[in-house]
This record gives C-alpha cells, sequence and structure tokens, in this order.
C-alpha cells in the first residue's frame, strides 16, 4: 500500500513538474484510471524517440474545482502555448460528455463557445469503464507504438461498403457508397496495398424484412483477422449494425479476432456507430475487446452523405495520401483534425483512441528496390533485391477490374425490392453504377534481402502487371506499375505434382471421420515443390466447398499468407450456418502455378451443441513416461477452475491438480503434469484413472472419469 502510495506522488509530481505553458498533451481523467494515464504519459514523455516526446499533464476529473472547458481556457492560451492534444480516459460513466444538439461532442472540451463548437485541441477518447479496460487498450497503443508485429499488414487497407439498394431509396442516390470507395480505391492503390470488399459484388439472401449478404460478412471477417493498418467502410449503419444486409453486427465482433496486435484504424462515417452512450455501441466494443482495433473515427449521432464525404475525401485522399508520400505529420490525431476542418457536422465526428498515436500505416518510397524490374517472365524465375536484409513482402497484382451495373426500370419491369422506384413520387429510374477495385494476386511471399519468384501460366493473358513490395525495416513501400510480362522458357511444364493440403482444428490434422468443434476454424497447410497459384485466373483458386455444392465454394486466395516461397498457410472459419447436420464432407482444391492441382475431401463428424461444453477431452502424450498435459476443448471459452484428481486403480488419489485458467481465443486448455504424486515422488508404470472437473462461476460444467497410463 506504502509503495502505491510512494508512486502515485512521484507521478503526481512528475506531471505536474512542467509549466502550464510547457504542456503539450493533456491526459485527462478520474483518480480510479490514474495508473492507465500515468502508462500512456509515460509512453509519451519516455518512451517514444525523442524528437516525438510531449510534455505531458494529466488532470483528474474528481480533483478539479471547476469544469475541465473551464479549466483550459483559464490556464492556457492557445495563442503562445504549446498545448495541441486532449486525450479523454473513460466512458460516459468516468467523464460524461459535454452535448451539442443533443449529441455527445468531445470537441466542445475545448471550445471556446460549447454552444458553437471549434475545438482547439486535437482530441480523443479512450473508452473504458474500468482500469482493466482502459489498460487493455493503453497497453495495445504501447505495443503498436514500440514495438509493431512484422509484416506487409501495415501497408494494407481494407474498403468495404453497402450497396446499391436500400429500401424506399433510389440506387441514384444510394450507389454512391460505392462509388465513393472506388475513388478512394483509386487514389490510395499506387502506395498500398488495398482490398477491396464492395457491396453489389455480393449476392443477396433473401430475409423477412429485406435481404441479407452472409458471403459478404464471412470474407469481410476473414480479410479483417488477417490484420491490416486501416479499414474504412461507407454506407448505412447505427451503433448496432452495418447497413440494412447486417454486413457487419454487434454480434459479429466476437468472430474479429486479430492476432499479434496487427490492429487497425477504423474509420466508420456510418449515423451513430459510435454512439457510447449505449450499452452496445459498436466502436466501443471493438476498442474494448482488446484485439480488433487501435484507434476508431467514427460519429456519435447522424452526419449527412455529404459531410461524411467531404471528410473522407480530407482524410483519405488529401491527408493520408500527403502522408504516404511525404514527411507530414504521422499522429492519428492530427490528421483527424485536419480532415475536420470547415466541416459543419463536425463535432458529430470523434476520435477513440490516443490522438498523438503515431500511425504505422507504411511510408511510399522510390529507392527499397535495388534491381532492373522492368519485365518478369511468366513461368520462369525472376529475381529482386532490395537495400537491406530485413523482412520484406513481395506482391504481384492482377490489373483493376472495372464493373458496370445498368438499370432501366419503368413500367413492367418495376419491382419495389430494385429500390429504382422512389415511393414518394413514383418515377422511373435509368442509371449505371460504374466503379474500380482490385483484382487477385499472382503472387505473394515474404523473403530477406532477395528472392526469386515465379509467376501463375495463367498470367499469359496480360502485357502488364503491378509490383509491390513491403519493407519492415524501414515500414516502406514501394510499387512499380505496368511491368511487361514475357514467357520464355517452358522447363517447368515437366513438373506434373499438384500441392501436398494438410488441414487442421486445434492443431490437429484432420483425417477421414474426424470430429470437428465449434467455432469451426480451420487452419490449412499448402507445400508444392513451385509456388502456389492464388491468382484465381481461369477458376485456378484455392477453394473450399461443403458436401456437393460447388455453386457454393468459398474462395481462399486473399487468406493465403505464404510460409516460404512454395508454402503458405490460410485461417479459415467455416460459418456455422454451412454446418447444419452432424456430418459434412469437406472438400479442398488447390493448384500451382502451372496448373497441377490436387483435390482432398474429409467426411467429419461435425460437433454442434451450443451449451458450455466440455469436449475433445484427452491427456497427450498416453502411454507417457515423464510428463503428459491433460487437454480439453469449451464451447464457450471463458475463465474457469479446473480440478483433476488423479487415483491408481486401487482407488487412492496420488494427486491432485488445481488452476485457474483464462478464455483461449482457440478454446483449447491444457495442464501440465510432470508424473509426480502428492509427495513429489515418480508414480509407477501402470493404469491410472482421473476425475476432470470444470467449473466457471462456481457453476459445474463438466465432471467425468478418463484413463491415463504410465510406461517407461
Amino acid at each position: 500500500m506504502i509503495k502505491k502510495i510512494l508512486r502515485l506522488i512521484i507521478l503526481i509530481n512528475l506531471v505536474l513538474s512542467w509549466e502550464d505553458s510547457e504542456i503539450e498533451y493533456i491526459i485527462y481523467t478520474n483518480s480510479s484510471l490514474f495508473n492507465s494515464a500515468s502508462d500512456l504519459s509515460n509512453l509519451h514523455e519516455n518512451l517514444v524517440e525523442e524528437n516525438f516526446q510531449l510534455k505531458t499533464k494529466i488532470i483528474l476529473n474528481d480533483t478539479l474545482s471547476t469544469n475541465i472547458n473551464d479549466y483550459i481556457f483559464s490556464n492556457f492560451d492557445f495563442e503562445y502555448d504549446n498545448l495541441k492534444y486532449l486525450c479523454i480516459i473513460g466512458d460516459e460513466t468516468i467523464i460524461p460528455p459535454l452535448y451539442y444538439l443533443n449529441t455527445p461532442c468531445d470537441d466542445c472540451i475545448s471550445s471556446e463557445n460549447i454552444n458553437n463548437p471549434n475545438a482547439q485541441l486535437k482530441t480523443g477518447r479512450i473508452l473504458a469503464s474500468n482500469d482493466n479496460e482502459a489498460n487493455t487498450i493503453i497497453n495495445n497503443i504501447i505495443n503498436y507504438t514500440l514495438s509493431p508485429y512484422d509484416g506487409d499488414w501495415k501497408s494494407k487497407a481494407l474498403l468495404f461498403c453497402d450497396d446499391q439498394f436500400k429500401n424506399g431509396q433510389t440506387i441514384r442516390k444510394e450507389k454512391w457508397h460505392t462509388i465513393h470507395s472506388s475513388l478512394i480505391y483509386n487514389n490510395l492503390k499506387d502506395n498500398l496495398n488495398i482490398n477491396c470488399l464492395f457491396g453489389p459484388n455480393f449476392d443477396r439472401q433473401q430475409s423477412t424484412d429485406w435481404y441479407t449478404q452472409p458471403n459478404f460478412t464471412n470474407k469481410l471477417i476473414q480479410n479483417i483477422n488477417q490484420g491490416a493498418a486501416i479499414i474504412n467502410y461507407i454506407g448505412h449503419g447505427t451503433s448496432e449494425f452495418l447497413a440494412d444486409e447486417d454486413i457487419l453486427t454487434y454480434s459479429d465482433i466476437d468472430l474479429i479476432s486479430i492476432d499479434n496486435n496487427k490492429l487497425p484504424v477504423w474509420v466508420v462515417g456510418t449515423c451513430a456507430f459510435g454512439n457510447y452512450i449505449n450499452k452496445n455501441c459498436f466502436a466501443e466494443r471493438l476498442l474494448k475487446k482488446g484485439d480488433s482495433a487501435i484507434a476508431i473515427i467514427s460519429t456519435t449521432g447522424g452526419i449527412s452523405y455529404s459531410s461524411n464525404f467531404y471528410f473522407l475525401k480530407k482524410f483519405f485522399i488529401d491527408n493520408i495520401n500527403d502522408y504516404l508520400v511525404s514527411d507530414a505529420n504521422d499522429r492519428i490525431g492530427d490528421l483527424f483534425y485536419d480532415s475536420k476542418e470547415n466541416l459543419f457536422e463536425s463535432y458529430t465526428l470523434h476520435l477513440f483512441g490516443d490522438p498523438a498515436m503515431r500511425i504505422q500505416i507504411a511510408k511510399t518510397t522510390n529507392n527499397l528496390i535495388e534491381n532492373n524490374t522492368s519485365e518478369i517472365l511468366i513461368g520462369s524465375e525472376n529475381y529482386i533485391s532490395i537495400n537491406n536484409t530485413s523482412l520484406s513482402t513481395l506482391r504481384i497484382l492482377n490489373n483493376d477490374i472495372n464493373t458496370i451495373f445498368n438499370y432501366n426500370y419503368n413500367g413492367e419491369d418495376y419491382s419495389p425490392n430494385d429500390s429504382c422506384f422512389n415511393a414518394q413520387y413514383n418515377l422511373s429510374c435509368l442509371d449505371q453504377l460504374s466503379f474500380n477495385y482490385n483484382n487477385n494476386q499472382l503472387f505473394s511471399g515474404e523473403f530477406y534481402g532477395s528472392t526469386n519468384y515465379t509467376l501463375p501460366l495463367d498470367a499469359l493473358e496480360y502485357n502488364n502487371t503491378n509490383l509491390k513490395v513491403h519493407n519492415d525495416l524501414t515500414n516502406s513501400i514501394q510499387s512499380i506499375n505496368n511491368i511487361d510480362l514475357e514467357f520464355l522458357d517452358d522447363s517447368l511444364l515437366n513438373d506434373d505434382t499438384g500441392p501436398q493440403i494438410i488441414l487442421y482444428q486445434n492443431g490437429i490434422p484432420l483425417s477421414d471421420n474426424s470430429i470437428i468443434y465449434p467455432p469451426y476454424n480451420i487452419s490449412i497447410n499448402l507445400s508444392d515443390n513451385l509456388p502456389i497459384n492464388i491468382s484465381g485466373l481461369n477458376y485456378h483458386d484455392i477453394r473450399l466447398w461443403i458436401d456437393d455444392n460447388h455453386n457454393e465454394s468459398i474462395i481462399l486466395n486473399n487468406f493465403y499468407t505464404p510460409i516460404s516461397s512454395t508454402s503458405g498457410n490460410i485461417s479459415y472459419i467455416i460459418n456455422n450456418e454451412l454446418l447444419y447436420s452432424n456430418s459434412h464432407k469437406i472438400n479442398l482444391e488447390a493448384w500451382d502455378i502451372v496448373n497441377n492441382s490436387t483435390l482432398v475431401s474429409y467426411n467429419l463428424e461435425i460437433f454442434n451443441n451450443n451449451n458450455n461444453t466440455v469436449y475433445n477431452v484427452y491427456n497427450f502424450p498416453n502411454p507417457f513416461k515423464n510428463e503428459t498435459f491433460f487437454t480439453f476443448s469449451l464451447v464457450n471459452a471463458s475463465p474457469i477452475n479446473v480440478n483433476i484428481d488423479i487415483y491408481n486403480l486401487e482407488g487412492k488419489k496420488v494427486n491432485q491438480i488445481t488452476q485457474y485458467l483464462e478464455a483461449d481465443n482457440k478454446h483449447f486448455y491444457r495442464i501440465y503434469w510432470d508424473g509426480l504424486d502428492q509427495y513429489l515422488k515418480e508414480i509407477p508404470n501402470g493404469v491410472y484413472i482421473y476425475e476432470l472437473e470444470v467449473l466457471q462461476n462456481d457453476i459445474k460444467l463438466h465432471k467425468k472419469i478418463y484413463k491415463l497410463a504410465k510406461s517407461k
């Protein structure tokens, strides 16, 4: 207790040591979140590079004698002082917001007239109701800032949008979601690796009140889970769902799980996505979950089409573009604040996160690639070299796809479900929706310093291609466009063996009659003498389908993560709705670059009990020599207490193991045993039984007896 008090005194003296005129960054919170606030302060004052350090001051609302707005304008002169950033740590239960036009408005805190919001500080709010939530978010920020995970996720952007249909609205109005997303893509595609998931490209399924796009949702979640630097959505929505088609809903957030802190900045301008004065707030849940977002730019109230796109144009086409190609400021608060300038509805746009955080989006460079890349050979080895030996990622991309939809609704062609008629005026519609988006890749692979790579024979239908290399050392990306393609050597055609395919669940290889357990997340390992074909050209896809439903094949090309030039992995979650019965056949097909294919099919038993059921119980190894692991899975992964009582065949207890286990994202738990009895003596060879008891909040979920054996 004394140590905690001393730490508090030291930290208070630290944050109060600066003169107000020197302060650059205010952290405003409650004393209950002081530890988290001090960690964030320490990051910006001491841990980041010296030229990015900020002089900070922590202000506690429960010790402040006046309101924060009055305090700021009484103690700081914005014309002469250094103060630029304000971070609020706390949700509405910790730091209640100010309101403008009945909308939560953090801009009001640093506005001289809160009835006419004009923020003087670049403001962000870390939504947290307790120190554990704040600590999770701030630890993510610290790790993201100081030790970002390797890989080209830092050069990835994901753009997705609502389609052209909405009940009671015209296509002429609704098509702008897609057109604006395509415009952002066209402006950034030379500087980033961009994945476009646009609503018009996904099939619709009729629902009770409208329609849904389940394939869109599945593919979107899989792409999010791969990691990206930034994500943008354009379309309709509320605080609980995106689009009338339920592209992504509040309940889908549980399926989002990004490993290794490869966390994106989300930019979602749809109405009220960030209305955190609501227990089911999408933006709040993403941030608090800890593995879904590093920051979120969103709205706390309604926003018009025009205001949203004005902001997006400034943010992506102007400011992000400027950041990518120059030494422009890379703090998320600066990009956000500058993009809201002169926007009438700026008060509803909020930054949920640390405004002083430097974003990890890769910069554009022109001096990374060393060798001449004016021509790429098809079906023959090509060589690429960069100017350092750190991890790099090479991607060869197809040309863009342009899609055009024509609509001509009049007279007998009229259908209310097509939404082209305006019900109020009964006007017919002649319209066109045209947009660009990226196609699949011809090749991707990681390397150090230099590598050889080979393009698939399918690339013969192209005259040129585009190349991108991301480098971890410099966190930069170089693009070379319109590279000529040539085919000179057909020696690779002597290879006639397709890829080796191995499917796993929870690290266990699958075979005929295996049992798979929810969630139905599988891993796929692909290897070959030649690179794997991920181009998707001429239907040469990595594809998965259930039973004989070829028409509902799931294309996995974009989920392929290379391990080497000739092998890689895929992680995929099979939708529960596809596994509706107790047994199914899972089929997977893959090709190499000279179009040799392999097809594997497994008949699997589907475990689909939706209760808190323990399953897949075994110890490994069994029999064991010196040590073993007691393992099991739990349908709804959560913190649990486990008791294991081990007996010999005479019924005498030889040992007892009691452990508390945190939730495991893979739903898989294991407990180590060294094979010693309760007196730390080695047990003799023989057969034993153990009783496994699993409890959650003192409620018994499972209690059953199993066998194990020791043999040495």
